[in-house]
C-alpha cells in the first residue's frame, strides 16, 4: 500500500511540475511582447487587393440587411511585436 501511495504522490508530483512549467513559458513569452503605438491611414478602394475584396464581398449583402453600410477602409500597423528571433530557433 505504501507503493501505491509513493507512486500517486510521485505522478500528482510530475503533473504539478509540468503545469508550472507551462504556466512559466507561457508568462515568460507573454512578457517578451512590445506594443507599440499604431497609426491607421484610409485606403481608396481601388488600392484594396482583389482576393481581400472577394472576402469581404461574401458577407456584404447579409451586412446590408443588418443596417451596416460601407463607409470606407483603413490599415493599421502591428500593435503587438514580438522579439525577432534567429531562423531555426524556437
Amino acid at each position: 500500500m505504501a507503493i501505491l501511495m509513493n507512486s500517486v504522490g510521485i505522478i500528482g508530483l510530475a503533473i504539478a511540475a509540468l503545469v508550472v512549467l507551462v504556466y512559466a513559458i507561457g508568462v515568460q513569452r507573454l512578457l517578451r511582447l512590445r506594443w507599440q503605438r499604431i497609426g491607421s491611414a484610409p485606403v481608396n478602394r481601388a488600392d484594396i487587393p482583389e482576393a481581400s475584396l472577394k472576402i469581404w464581398s461574401k458577407p456584404h449583402p447579409d451586412l446590408v440587411a443588418l443596417g451596416f453600410h460601407y463607409l470606407g477602409s483603413g490599415m493599421t500597423q502591428t500593435a503587438v511585436v514580438t522579439p525577432c528571433r534567429p531562423a531555426g530557433v524556437l
